[in-house]
């Protein structure tokens, strides 16, 4: 059974972050090192070899619901090809296109979730932080 979530702002959020809490915990449901990653072919996720990945629900993940407003609030002031002023941000890294973001997809998710160093200024909400991780592993990353 999931542990259950601590109360949040929202139920549609505590309900997204017992989803994810219910994810592969190496559980004697098959899971852990060397189990296929059955789940990915129906979400979009690589997976990383530790077992099944599940993503949970896509509803209100696609681009133009979450990945377009994410990235433009969070990123494109730096990581944009239209950008006259990048502010350090490396050429080529643009994460204004739906494809561009798939393709940076396991760097955006180093740099923003497992080290939080990006954004700079920090300031990603951890509500958007939670979709942000959902959004990429639909997606592959």
């Amino acid at each position: 059974m999931c542990p259950r979530p601590l109360p949040l702002r929202s139920l549609s959020l505590g309900l997204l972050l017992g989803l994810l809490a219910c994810g592969d915990k190496g559980e004697p449901d098959g899971g852990g090192e060397g189990a296929e990653a059955t789940d990915t072919a129906d979400t979009g996720g690589e997976g990383d070899g530790a077992g099944p990945v599940d993503c949970g629900d896509p509803t209100g993940l696609s681009w133009d619901a979450f990945g377009a407003g994410f990235f433009r609030t969070y990123c494109t002031a730096c990581h944009s090809s239209t950008t006259p002023d990048r502010h350090g941000a490396p050429p080529g890294v643009d994460l204004d296109t739906e494809e561009a973001v798939r393709t940076l997809g396991p760097r955006v998710r180093a740099r923003t979730l497992d080290a939080q160093t990006m954004p700079v200024g920090g300031g990603v909400l951890e509500e958007d932080r939670v979709l942000l991780d959902r959004y990429l592993c639909l997606n592959g990353a």
